[in-house]
């Protein structure tokens, strides 16, 4: 089986046709594709300029009501502690502590408050309110 020859640009049996015209290299785009892409281009600024007039509008209402400033404000509230005697559980701690509060919410608010479930006598708790 023989190689295929691809004739040289020199060669006389090359066919030139396209290659003289200054213009041939150059791709032709449909006038579609534009359409399609100035549409996508409009659409994702519309997102992003939504996106950002929402968030300034929800920043500057938190800070004409004082909802950022409540936060703060709680959080400088001094902390109930409980010291952990031997014996002593999650459970048990919660059930004394008491409240409206489910004693199993109030488990799993005491061990997200103070990193966990696993207790050690003379640990000090961090009771969270409620």
């Amino acid at each position: 089986m023989a190689a295929a020859m691809i004739p040289h640009l020199d060669h006389p049996g090359f066919d030139h046709t396209g290659f003289d015209d200054p213009g041939a290299d150059e791709l032709v785009v449909p006038a579609g594709v534009y359409r399609r892409r100035r549409l996508l281009a409009a659409v994702l600024t519309a997102v992003l300029a939504y996106g950002a007039w929402s968030l300034a509008l929800d920043v500057g209402d938190r800070l004409l009501t004082g909802e950022a400033g409540a936060d703060a404000v709680a959080s400088d509230a001094p902390a109930e502690v409980w010291v952990v005697q031997p014996g002593d559980t999650l459970w048990s701690i919660a059930v004394e502590l008491g409240g409206d509060v489910d004693v199993r919410q109030r488990v799993d608010e005491l061990a997200d408050a103070n990193g966990g479930p696993m207790l050690e006598v003379g640990q000090r708790l961090v009771i969270p309110p409620g």
